[in-house]
């Protein structure tokens, strides 16, 4: 008896269902903006490239077939120095068996370079003498780039504080240095990894101390200023300063140190020493003239500097001089007030009036003064006239 024809079997469509259910996400997430490879990596320091998932373009720019037919294509596209490190990372992390992930710069097709997050799992080949590398690989350019540029604006703002002409130190709620540019570490003598830890008080005399003690409670307090102050060098010397201090407050608002910007001004000091005493030479100098020597507003006579020959000759101080805007005029003798008036005022530029008021002296003598007023000139928006040996005075008689 023949055996009857068997029918094919009916395929399971739930069983059918579920396959394709399990591969349709694996080829989403392999055309995904995700690169999926699988590499060999033998002991003589080469690699296969085996598999790569089409998503590859969108990270790399390059295309699955391009990595397979040339294997040192990705090598290639990495900055100087950069294969090294990665192929260093991927080394020493494969022997340990563990999940790594690692980031590089890559060169993309188009030029453009490219921070590429790479996450690694390697085993050991089932039948060769080699492991396997699974790895995926994520383009993050567009969050990795702004730590970039804050990395470097950091590193930016770090040159031009090491570089800055001027002190910077920061100091804890206590007053210890947690801070100093090179600069700063100069100024006192020390380094700037010896001033760390270090109280701000080393640096200070016993008397500056107990007004730096006030100045931290304002910083406590959230005050910014700018003061002198006196610090002391390690070899004992003074050291005049100009500070400019800020409070640091947390996000809080909470207190946690302040911060100076230190200037050496013993440059600056020691210049004024020297302009004071060029001062005083220049005042000794036009005291012992034999005339009163001047400077006034050419159009008002306000008096801006009188010699002090004129307090010997006229008798009075030289305050007042520069203190009364007419006392000048007031102290000419009335007959011959208008004819002085008019010729200092009107007279031409750069040419010597020769004038002969009397004067009325506080001792309530007459004296008969001739002198010159001599030439003009501007000084900022000021008509100034400038008086050299400009008054000769003598006792005489009242004509």
């Amino acid at each position: 008896m023949a055996a009857e024809p068997q029918s094919p079997p009916v395929p399971d469509a739930r069983a059918h269902l579920r396959a394709q259910l399990s591969i349709e996400p694996l080829a989403v997430l392999a055309d995904a903006y995700t690169a999926i490879t699988s590499t060999r990596f033998f002991p003589d320091q080469t690699w296969q490239v085996d598999y790569v998932s089409p998503g590859c373009v969108h990270v790399f720019g390059y295309t699955a077939e391009e990595f397979q037919s040339n294997p040192g294509l990705w090598s290639s596209r990495l900055p100087p120095g950069e294969y090294d490190r990665t192929a260093a990372t991927h080394v020493a992390a494969m022997l340990k068996g563990a999940p790594y992930s690692f980031v590089y710069r890559f060169r993309h097709r188009d030029g453009a370079m490219r921070w590429i997050s790479q996450s690694c799992r390697s085993r050991p080949h089932p039948t060769e003498a080699c492991r396997v590398i699974t790895s995926t690989s994520l383009d993050v350019t567009p969050w990795h780039a702004p730590l970039e540029q804050s990395v470097r604006a950091g590193e930016r703002y770090r040159k031009m504080v090491e570089t800055w002409l001027a002190g910077v130190w920061e100091i804890d709620t206590e007053g210890c240095t947690t801070f100093a540019n090179p600069c700063m570490a100069a100024t006192p003598g020390p380094t700037a990894d010896a001033m760390r830890g270090k109280h701000i008080s080393t640096w200070m005399t016993p008397e500056w101390r107990d007004r730096a003690r006030d100045l931290m409670q304002r910083r406590r307090s959230g005050i910014s200023e700018i003061h002198p102050f006196e610090f002391r060098r390690d070899d004992g010397t003074p050291l005049p300063a100009l500070v400019a201090t800020n409070p640091i407050l947390d996000e809080s608002g909470r207190f946690t140190g302040s911060l100076a910007m230190v200037s050496d001004i013993s440059e600056l000091n020691a210049a004024r020493e020297r302009e004071k005493q060029a001062i005083q030479r220049y005042e000794s100098l036009l005291d012992t003239a034999e005339g009163v020597v001047w400077e006034a507003d050419a159009c008002t006579f306000q008096f801006t500097y009188v010699s002090r020959r004129a307090e010997r000759l006229f008798g009075y101080p030289c305050a007042q001089w520069l203190s009364s805007p007419t006392f000048w005029v007031d102290h000419l003798h009335p007959d011959d007030r208008d004819q002085a008036v008019a010729a200092v005022l009107f007279k031409v530029p750069d040419e010597a009036a020769h004038i002969a008021p009397a004067s009325n002296p506080r001792s309530g003598n007459h004296l008969m003064q001739r002198g010159q007023a001599f030439r003009r000139a501007v000084c900022g928006n000021q008509l100034q006239q400038h008086g050299v040996r400009a008054v000769a005075v003598t006792e005489g008689p009242v004509i």
